[in-house]
């Protein structure tokens, strides 16, 4: 009789236990993780480009906030070289493209790459004189700087081909994100590396055709667009607050933060997202 009775009552306290996690999980409230220890630091900067597809990063900052940060600063970059920042320590955390990271481990610096976060991002986006990318031959190639993402990214995409990226590529430093789309719908370049929203703008234009969309075409569809990378020096110092960083940063699921509207995201080009965007009654 008592074995039943201690059976009983442990089934009940596991269906209690069950029954909370639940209804944390489904309320949206944060985790308290009694077992870890608080963060090591209260301060985390991150780097902030004018990406959409980045959106849940800058909407994390309650997330950051229930994970024990209480100074939290987003750092605006206007080049796609956020490595820069981290190497400076400008910031601690940013979101990086593997093109984009390569070149700074290659040369040993304090930089280190920690998690995934999405793939697909970027559209190679050519004008009627550019049928493939064996075509870029001869042809302008807009960056925001000759050391960015889109010039690693393009480079290699040209060198997979059989092209050399030095020599048979014209490359225009348009020196900013904004200076390179207006360089291509100027006619200033015949090709750029687009990342969202800009894709959307060129379909909304009629302006250009893709011939590298990185979220279907072999072999970069099988290779993450983003990834979180740390200053090395943050992440050594202070192991516990990198681990509730990257988790904050991670939790792009998370009923919350979908529920969110754009426009208090403070993102990039949240103003053309929501006066363009089609309503969805279903969300």
């Amino acid at each position: 009789m008592l074995e039943q009775r201690a059976e009983g009552a442990s089934r009940r306290r596991f269906l209690v236990d069950v029954a909370g996690v639940g209804a944390t999980s489904l309320l949206g409230l944060p985790r308290t993780a009694t077992a870890e220890s608080p963060p090591e630091t209260g301060r985390v900067r991150i780097v902030k480009a004018p990406a959409i597809c980045l959106a849940p990063l800058y909407l994390a900052e309650a997330l950051l906030q229930a994970e024990g940060f209480s100074e939290i600063r987003y750092v605006p970059i206007e080049q796609n070289k956020d490595p820069d920042l981290l190497v400076g320590n400008l910031a601690d955390f940013s979101s990086c493209a593997p093109p984009n990271l390569l070149p700074y481990l290659d040369a040993g610096m304090p930089i280190v790459a920690l998690a995934a976060l999405h793939g697909g991002c970027y559209e190679l986006f050519v004008n009627e004189r550019v049928r493939a990318i064996r075509d870029l031959k001869g042809r302008r190639v807009a960056v925001s700087a000759m050391d960015a993402l889109e010039y690693y990214y393009v480079a290699s995409m040209a060198a997979y081909v059989g092209l050399n990226p030095l020599k048979d590529i014209e490359w225009v430093d348009a020196k900013t994100f904004d200076g390179v789309l207006n360089a291509f719908i100027d006619g200033k370049a015949d090709a750029i590396l687009a990342f969202p929203p800009q894709p959307q703008m060129l379909r909304a234009k009629k302006i250009g055709r893709v011939i590298v969309n990185t979220a279907l075409d072999r072999p970069w569809d099988q290779y993450f667009c983003c990834m979180v990378a740390a200053r090395k020096e943050f992440v050594a110092t202070n192991p516990v607050a990198t681990k509730r960083a990257i988790r904050a940063l991670h939790s792009y699921d998370l009923p919350a933060i979908h529920a969110i509207p754009i426009e208090r995201a403070h993102a990039p080009y949240a103003d053309w997202v929501v006066a363009n965007s089609t309503p969805r009654p279903d969300l």
